[in-house]
């Protein structure tokens, strides 16, 4: 895997002193957000500000983008044009679509949300965790899965979007990323207690940690993706509480197909992996060093 870093020296209107949040492909254009706009791209090393709305985490399916921020929400449909939607979530963090549903997740007094109309209005959903940092949709399993934090609860799954069910938090303490690469899904997170920070399923129900993940791959997983049966983990090479480094440690670690070899990939960024993201051929990163990267090769 080789690494690309792309400075964002106010290329089109993209500055280092901004904090982006989330970037997403929609199969056509990269969607780029942050609190002061959103941006847009084709290639995703040249960007075009399109609108000045504040967005946390935002989504696209080809139809329709919806974008998320503080008790607010923007929607597109050619991802120039914006319009204000009536989602409200406090402390946004995911969004995602079913092919029939659209469901939102954060940290609110409803931690998750959804939508059967492309976000013209939104519902509560009955949900075991108190807050959502992340969820994916598995058409061949027809199964939602949601992780975050819930008290017994971690992982949640539900076939609809709207009734969730708890699935433990034998494996995280709190789960902060998860995704399906055609063979099995992945989750990460907070291990404290549990000793994995990677943890996988091939049904959403039962979950195995992924041995020693806390202590020879990240000690906290931030976020994950798939492309193709490769799987991209980001995350903390430390404890920030502690605030000691490892020299030796990871911030990116991947694997492929059924996530049972890890392979760690060093430290490509000398800050913890807040998000990623990816299309057919690069996956974009994002740390704390506010800069994006991208592999060219899975």
């Amino acid at each position: 895997i080789t690494f690309t870093d792309i400075p964002l020296l106010s290329v089109n209107g993209l500055s280092d002193s901004t904090e982006y949040h989330s970037v997403s492909w929609d199969g056509t254009y990269w969607v780029l957000v942050s609190e002061t706009g959103i941006y847009s791209s084709e290639t995703g090393l040249e960007w075009t500000k399109v609108s000045s709305s504040s967005v946390r985490v935002l989504f696209g399916n080809g139809k329709v983008w919806i974008g998320v921020g503080k008790n607010s929400s923007v929607r597109s449909f050619d991802g120039v044009e914006w319009e204000s939607g009536s989602l409200s979530i406090s402390d946004p963090k995911a969004i995602k679509w079913s092919g029939t549903t659209w469901v939102a997740g954060g940290i609110d007094t409803n931690p998750i949300q959804y939508s059967t109309n492309d976000g013209s209005s939104w519902s509560n959903a009955s949900s075991p965790l108190t807050s959502c940092y992340d969820l994916v949709f598995v058409d061949s399993l027809s199964l939602w899965i949601a992780v975050g934090e819930g008290g017994t609860d971690s992982i949640a799954t539900s076939p609809d979007g709207i009734t969730w069910t708890g699935r433990g938090n034998s494996t995280l303490d709190a789960g902060y990323g998860v995704t399906w690469n055609g063979e099995v899904l992945v989750a990460v997170g907070d291990g404290t207690s549990t000793t994995f920070s990677i943890a996988t399923s091939t049904d959403g129900i039962a979950w195995s940690g992924v041995t020693n993940s806390t202590t020879t791959l990240v000690v906290i997983g931030r976020s994950v993706v798939a492309n193709g049966d490769s799987i991209v983990v980001g995350g903390d090479d430390h404890d920030i509480t502690g605030g000691v480094a490892s020299s030796t440690g990871n911030t990116v670690v991947t694997s492929l197909g059924n996530g049972s070899v890890w392979t760690g990939r060093g430290l490509p960024f000398t800050s913890s992996v807040q998000s990623l993201t990816s299309n057919e051929t690069n996956a974009y990163f994002e740390s704390s060093e506010t800069y994006y990267s991208q592999t060219n090769q899975l």
